[in-house]
């Protein structure tokens, strides 16, 4: 368990290095009619859901986004709009049950905590769905290879987020933009990342805050997900995709294995407790052996059966006490084994990032743990700009993703 002060945190963050900063990110577009595979990913909080990245349905039960939409994700009350022209327009919604961060990524984002640091590096995530969609998905693109791309190639980017250069101005109806190709080549210097792919360059053309997770595409497919950019949108320098073709096996080993949700975060005022639920979903064709759960929160319930069927699902429930000083986070960490029939064995590894925030008075109880339903339908929708939740963007969006500030 790791304590450290948020308000130190962002004072470090918030140091100026002189390098160019990036953010989440459409700019310049045009409205369209949503493809069945378009996804708006957004929380559910007393009774209004406010839509904040995009993503794409890739298998009727799977939706791939990018990881950085998820750094203060938390199951309870996730839900996605598939294939939704205008989110402002009462619609359908399915609960996600699952979140998978790319490994990588998230080891990156927990250790650069709070040092100003950013990497892009394999920026990709999976969200499981309670039900399976009715609608067509869209293949990831055979173009897999630097080779299959030239000058001439040109992709369509699709969005539900900033419209202006601030993105202070989002839009509930769907946005398309056309971008041209510009290379496979890193355009940020402080930023290492090998896995994206790089599109734009034209001032007023970009994609902007909100639309972080959502498709990049041409002909063939998927190609990019919205990942970075300028601070500023549409200045005409070219945004970075996260390269989808690169991610083939492992979309292809995680949709098709025993996953734990990777990471959640949770914020509570100070003296109240939450439960926090982990799913473990066997997504195999065999049976897996569960065991050796164990964590260094205060207290965990393990739900789950020592062996757990094919395509079935448990929970593990993480105990968060809000005892700590006000503007503090502890990270927690949650492990568990798992063996397939013929004896091979993984570790499944999760982290938890609790906030304890000021008691105030106004403030009721908080009861931790997941939503129950499986399908629930617009009450009242906003759209939001950024590219995070918004619970504790003020606090943690200066710590990791400044870029997206």
């Amino acid at each position: 368990m790791k304590t450290l002060s948020l308000t130190m945190l962002s004072l470090f963050a918030s140091v100026a290095h002189g390098q160019p900063t990036a953010v989440p990110r459409i700019l310049g577009g045009a409205t369209t009619p949503a493809p069945s595979w378009m996804v708006a990913i957004g929380n559910d909080s007393d009774g209004q859901w406010r839509n904040y990245c995009g993503g794409t349905l890739i298998a009727k039960d799977w939706v791939l986004t990018a990881a950085h939409c998820l750094e203060e994700a938390k199951l309870d009350g996730m839900q996605v709009a598939i294939g939704v022209s205008d989110l402002s327009k009462p619609h359908s919604r399915i609960r996600v049950d699952q979140i998978i961060m790319h490994d990588t990524y998230l080891s990156g984002f927990i250790r650069n905590i709070g040092t100003g640091h950013m990497e892009a590096d394999s920026d990709i995530a999976l969200l499981h769905l309670s039900t399976t969609s009715k609608n067509n998905t869209l293949p990831i693109s055979a173009k897999e290879i630097p080779a299959d791309y030239n000058n001439g190639s040109r992709f369509s980017a699709w969005g539900y987020g900033g419209i202006n250069p601030d993105a202070s101005l989002a839009s509930p109806q769907l946005l398309r933009v056309e971008l041209a190709f510009q290379g496979f080549r890193d355009r940020w210097m402080y930023d290492n990342t090998q896995t994206h792919i790089f599109a734009g360059n034209i001032a007023g053309q970009d994609t902007c805050r909100g639309d972080s997770g959502g498709p990049l595409t041409d002909q063939s497919g998927l190609v990019g997900i919205t990942s970075y950019g300028s601070q500023r949108c549409g200045l005409g320098q070219p945004g970075g995709y996260t390269f989808a073709p690169l991610f083939r096996d492992w979309l292809a080993e995680k949709m098709n294995a025993v996953s734990l949700t990777s990471h959640q975060l949770v914020a509570l005022p100070a003296g109240q407790h939450s439960w926090v639920s982990y799913t473990v979903l066997n997504g195999s064709a065999e049976a897996i052996t569960l065991n050796g759960a164990t964590t260094d929160a205060p207290a965990m319930r393990n739900e789950c059966p020592s062996v757990l069927a094919a395509g079935e699902q448990c929970r593990i429930k993480l105990r968060f006490d809000a005892n700590f000083t006000p503007d503090t986070y502890q990270l927690y960490r949650l492990r568990l084994n798992a063996t397939q029939p013929n004896g091979a064995s993984q570790r499944l590894d999760a982290s938890l990032i609790a906030v304890t925030t000021p008691r105030r008075e106004t403030d009721a109880a908080i009861a931790g743990g997941s939503s129950s339903g499986t399908e629930s339908h617009n009450a009242s929708t906003t759209s939001s700009g950024g590219g995070s939740i918004g619970l504790l963007g003020l606090l943690l969006l200066p710590l990791a993703w400044r870029r997206r500030a």
